[in-house]
């Protein structure tokens, strides 16, 4: 599981290719197989997605939605699965959503996938236009609504984006896992930002009680923040527990996302999270 920002742009995108078929039926038959391994979700699979949706552009260079979950699967290389460093995943996605806008600028959920790159790498401005971008093509779209509540959700403003998110939720009730887990994970944060750390320790419970490591070993994000919420809420052994399975499930993940910073966090995001996980006996 990922952060699941970008998720949202992997489910829409299903729905319009329905609308706008490849010209080879090579490409379609190409990208089908890289949703395939891409729906996996484990490193492994992402990356034989990543091959076949490269395929599928060198079949049919115009075919925008396998740029579109090429640019996911290679935010997910690096966030998700570690499989390259983040910048240089967040890099080559950038690369593959840029030659998609090339080909259509005015498509909504190119637009939703540029912010979240631009998100995911810290360029807020540039985020915040490709929002309302989107929004202005498609005002009552899932993704464009999930872009503008992550994007308030981490830039100062969690109530509005948590909002943001339900409404989003509301309007796509049939999301795939990493969509509605990134949600439900998100919203979570948005209570953690706001200082209403039962709200977020309660959120974050809801998202492993549906999304529980035994079967999804990559959801290591809402046990981190359900830690770092238990920890302000000064709940010892509890926090200590959710904070054992944040670090030794996937011990280079919890140093991914929590011994540097992520270009998405502003700096006092970061220091308020880490308040929270010392607290619950982090020793960083």
């Amino acid at each position: 599981m990922t952060t699941a920002i970008h998720p949202a742009v992997a489910d829409a995108e299903l729905r319009r290719v329905l609308r706008k078929p490849p010209e080879s039926l090579c490409a379609w038959e190409a990208y089908q197989r890289g949703l395939w391994h891409w729906a996996k979700y484990n490193a492994a699979d992402n990356e034989r997605a990543i091959e076949f949706f490269h395929r599928a552009i060198a079949q049919d260079d115009t075919f925008v939605p396998a740029y579109l979950r090429l640019t996911v699967a290679y935010c997910e290389s690096g966030q998700a699965y570690a499989k390259r460093p983040l910048d240089d995943a967040l890099r080559l996605a950038g690369v593959w959503v840029r030659r998609a806008a090339e080909i259509d600028p005015q498509d909504v959920y190119v637009q939703i996938a540029l912010g979240f790159v631009a998100h995911l790498s810290g360029r807020r401005d540039e985020a915040w236009e490709c929002a309302m971008q989107a929004l202005a093509i498609s005002p009552h779209l899932a993704g464009a609504i999930s872009l503008k509540g992550s994007l308030l959700i981490f830039n100062g403003r969690p109530a509005e984006g948590r909002d943001a998110l339900l409404t989003a939720m509301q309007l796509d009730p049939r999301s795939s896992i990493g969509s509605d887990s990134g949600r439900l994970n998100v919203i979570a944060i948005s209570y953690y930002f706001e200082g209403d750390y039962a709200a977020a320790a309660d959120a974050a419970r809801r998202t492993i009680a549906r999304y529980p490591i035994t079967r999804f070993p990559n959801n290591l994000m809402p046990y981190r923040w359900l830690a770092a919420s238990l920890g302000q809420l000064g709940r010892a052994d509890d926090a200590r527990e959710a904070l054992h399975a944040a670090m030794t499930t996937d011990p280079k993940a919890f140093d991914r996302f929590v011994g540097n910073r992520v270009p998405w966090h502003r700096p006092e995001d970061y220091e308020h999270m880490l308040d929270g996980l010392r607290k619950a006996g982090w020793q960083g």
